[in-house]
């Protein structure tokens, strides 16, 4: 049994078992028996999940499809808590705090909703973290360069996990930035 349902939970399929061929050319996004016939971009309305299918692709690539489906949620998952803790113990959050708090955060009901209707990029937590951790990293001065580059990565991993949550994610770090200057 997989986790997901509905039209998402397609396009996650799809798109995970398809980014190969697409990135390499052989394939494109758009399927042209839906809505012939201009087609319908699948991709383009499924948010493409890049960074998700970049993730997921070994575990397809080892465990076959559906099996690699609920490993790729779990690592995803537990790598994502690992990331907030780390992001809460920068923050000088002691550790049952910081565990709870991720805890929390990962056992939060949008959570499951988002896994139920088969949109896992959207619960993809860890560059988000990593992000806001290299901001906390470069405001107390430590390795300002090496933490702006995996800064940098990671809100453009964020991004391609899932676009808008990565945008909000920047948004939040010029809105701190904004204050530093106030």
């Amino acid at each position: 049994m997989l986790l997901g349902a509905g039209v998402d939970f397609v396009g996650t399929i799809w798109i995970i078992s398809q980014v190969d061929s697409i990135l390499f050319g052989s394939n494109e996004t758009v399927l042209q028996g839906i809505f012939s016939p201009i087609g319908f971009d699948l991709g383009l309305h499924t948010g493409f999940a890049w960074g998700d299918a970049a993730l997921a692709s070994p575990l397809l690539k080892s465990l076959g499809f559906p099996g690699f489906y609920n490993m790729h949620i779990l690592a995803s998952l537990m790598f994502s808590q690992l990331s907030i803790i780390a992001l809460l113990r920068t923050a000088k959050g002691p550790l049952l705090i910081s565990w709870g708090l991720s805890a929390a955060i990962m056992l939060h009901p949008f959570m499951y909703d988002e896994l139920y209707m088969g949109r896992p990029t959207q619960t993809h937590l860890a560059f988000h973290a990593i992000f806001l951790m290299s901001v906390l990293k470069i405001r107390q001065n430590q390795n300002v360069y090496i933490w702006a580059i995996i800064g940098g990565l990671s809100l453009a991993s964020a991004c391609l996990v899932y676009w808008f949550s990565g945008v909000a994610v920047g948004f939040i770090a010029g809105c701190i930035a904004l204050l530093d200057l106030l």
